[in-house]
């Protein structure tokens, strides 16, 4: 599969690393193109994982390459010891989009019912397909009206405390930028999507990362995206709706990566498995089970073999499948 990006950094997206590593890999083939210095130290962001932060000891980069996490969930910690005020700042940001989403999802469950029910309607197509393609946009367009949302409160605390200009908070990321400069890549690793994110955006990690190549997986590759779908089509309570829960780091924008897939989507279930492709089209609903791999070279994507996408009709199929 090729299809076209808009950003150039050297990128690799994996599947989970637990059962099926594939970090090493990764980064013998960064050595191998040149992105990558064969003995240069790597970066690792592992803030996802919260307290166990930093437990390195099953990942393997690889020959030669020495991995130093940046221990961003650490680096939180002491910034909230030493500036109080803009901890409570953060946390009351944090209670409002908490409020905010409880908001969306109820709106949401009864445009998802409502689309799923004129969607299982049989009759004369001429008649329920524009009811259906109206039901299908009023929830794009609350999708969109969230993240808005999402982005003006964002925006507010941001503007009236000014984060990354407060003095502990620019410290660590002096020293971060120190730590960064003698790196050869970046990797990202899973756990706990809105801790990492909330960590990645703390410190202003994507304006500090240069050209850096960068390797995610899991929470991380969600959280380098334009947007966060959180996704559990069978969970403990609730109708399990797929949501457009945050807004990402922005480092790709064509492709919603599902960590997982196999484990919390329902997909032998295809006409689920179709409206969550319409929804989120024209991104790629990208199915990231165990060794997926997607890479991003000169502004281009291409596909691992067995790295599947969710085609319109709700199937998983290769990426050369899928129309670009």
């Amino acid at each position: 599969m090729r299809r076209r990006s808009q950003r150039s950094r050297r990128l690799v997206l994996l599947g989970p690393q637990r059962v099926t590593p594939t970090l090493a890999a990764a980064t013998e083939d960064l050595v191998a193109e040149g992105a990558l210095e064969a003995d240069a130290p790597v970066a690792t962001i592992t803030a996802g994982w919260q307290d166990r932060e930093g437990s390195l000891e099953h990942l393997d980069p690889g020959a030669g390459h020495r991995l130093i996490d940046l221990g961003l969930y650490e680096r939180a910690n002491r910034v909230a010891e030493a500036d109080p005020e803009l901890v409570e700042a953060h946390h009351a940001t944090q209670r409002q989009l908490k409020e905010l989403r409880r908001v969306y999802n109820l709106r949401l469950r009864g445009a998802m019912a409502t689309w799923a029910s004129i969607s299982g309607m049989t009759g004369d197509d001429r008649l329920l397909g524009p009811e259906r393609e109206d039901a299908l946009a009023a929830i794009r367009a609350l999708d969109r009206r969230h993240l808005v949302r999402v982005a003006e409160i964002r925006a507010a605390y941001e503007a009236e405390f000014i984060p990354l200009e407060r003095e502990p908070v620019a410290n660590e990321r002096a020293d971060l930028a120190g730590l960064l400069a003698d790196v050869g890549a970046v990797v990202i690793a899973g756990g706990h999507v809105a801790t990492l994110l909330n960590r990645l955006r703390m410190f202003g990690v994507e304006s500090s990362l240069g050209n850096l190549p960068l390797i995610a997986w899991s929470a991380g590759a969600m959280a380098i995206g334009s947007r966060v779908v959180l996704f559990h089509d069978r969970p403990p309570w609730g109708p399990g709706n797929a949501e457009a829960f945050e807004i990402g780091l922005g480092l790709f924008d064509d492709l919603i990566p599902f960590p997982h897939a196999s484990g919390r989507l329902a997909l032998s279930d295809v006409d689920r498995m179709g409206r969550l492709a319409q929804r989120f089209a024209p991104d790629l609903c990208i199915l990231m089970d165990e060794g997926a791999r997607l890479d991003r070279v000169d502004d281009t994507w291409a596909a691992a073999r067995g790295t599947l996408a969710l085609d319109l009709a709700g199937a998983g199929v290769d990426l050369d499948s899928v129309a670009a």
